[in-house]
């Protein structure tokens, strides 16, 4: 019997990317508000029984699935479905990050100027059809970096290589970002920002007990709204975590009120595509609602790559 592309290593990755960043917002959504001292939220107010499809994730998917019908094109002009699911959110600061994931999703790692562009150029598709400012020069590298960084992970690279990745990848959008107003200082900050978290780890991982990795970070800075920031936080965690449950309940223990639904989101997505088992079944149950939609996108997404 031949495999479909879900059952390939790229396909399982590609799927606990998807249910690591539904599962992230979700959980940043119930969660986010009550932070534990310890970095770490145990406790959500309802269980996995209260976790909810967040607008972010609706956006993530029809964004990835008009991908997919236009063959990897990145459309200026977005669809209907994307028209729609933006016209049910209100986009933050943040959340240029979560639809750089797709270019992630559909892009390998190796032609990293190829990547950068079609990040930078979802993103301002994207930005160019909501009602919001279009995206900062910080906005547009974090992004990069996102892409990146998923898209190292699930080609099987190692948590080491996707932050190596994300970091080259912030440092080449440079040029692209920069163009944007603000110059080129804020967008170079990102790749800065990886490298000072990486350093402030001092290589801790998963041995570090429940919630210590996200409070080594935080000692640094708190992620807040700041793409700049937030965004880089995310990523050294989940690789740091390189489990998405736990990347997921740290990244919620830690961010500030308003950023995490993105930053758990981010957290879960590369966590989860890093270690594809580590995306907590009792979360996915809860948003089996979604399963429709992950069965028939994956092998799409898997075979443009």
């Amino acid at each position: 019997m031949t495999s479909s592309p879900v059952d390939e290593p790229a396909g399982r990755r590609i799927a606990a990317a998807l249910w690591g960043l539904a599962c992230g917002e979700a959980v940043g959504r119930a969660w986010g508000s009550s932070r534990a001292a310890s970095g770490l939220c145990t406790t959500p107010p309802a269980g996995p029984a209260g976790l909810r499809v967040g607008p972010a994730t609706r956006l993530v998917i029809a964004l990835a699935r008009a991908v997919a019908a236009g063959e990897g094109r990145v459309d200026p002009s977005p669809p209907v479905e994307v028209a729609a699911a933006l016209a049910g959110s209100a986009p933050g600061p943040l959340d240029p990050a979560l639809w750089a994931v797709v270019a992630g999703l559909i892009n390998r790692p190796d032609d990293l100027q190829w990547l950068v562009e079609d990040g930078v150029a979802l993103v301002q598709a994207v930005a160019g059809a909501a009602p919001v400012p279009p995206p900062a020069p910080a906005a547009l590298a974090a992004a990069a970096a996102v892409a990146a960084a998923v898209s190292a992970a699930v080609a099987g690279e190692g948590p080491e290589a996707v932050l190596d990745r994300a970091t080259e990848a912030a440092a080449a959008a440079v040029g692209v970002a920069g163009s944007a107003a603000g110059g080129e200082e804020p967008a170079a900050a990102v790749a800065h920002a990886l490298d000072t978290l990486r350093l402030t780890l001092a290589g801790r991982g998963a041995g570090e007990p429940p919630g210590h990795l996200a409070a080594i970070l935080r000692s640094r800075w708190e992620p807040g709204l700041e793409p700049g920031r937030a965004v880089p936080f995310a990523l050294v965690l989940a690789a740091a975590c390189a489990d998405a449950g736990r990347a997921v309940q740290e990244a919620a223990g830690a961010a500030l009120p308003g950023a995490a639904p993105v930053v758990t989101a981010l957290a879960g997505c590369v966590a989860g595509a890093l270690a594809p088992a580590s995306v907590p079944a009792a979360w996915t149950g809860a948003l089996d609602e979604l399963a429709q939609d992950m069965e028939r996108l994956v092998p799409e997404l898997a075979r443009l790559r």
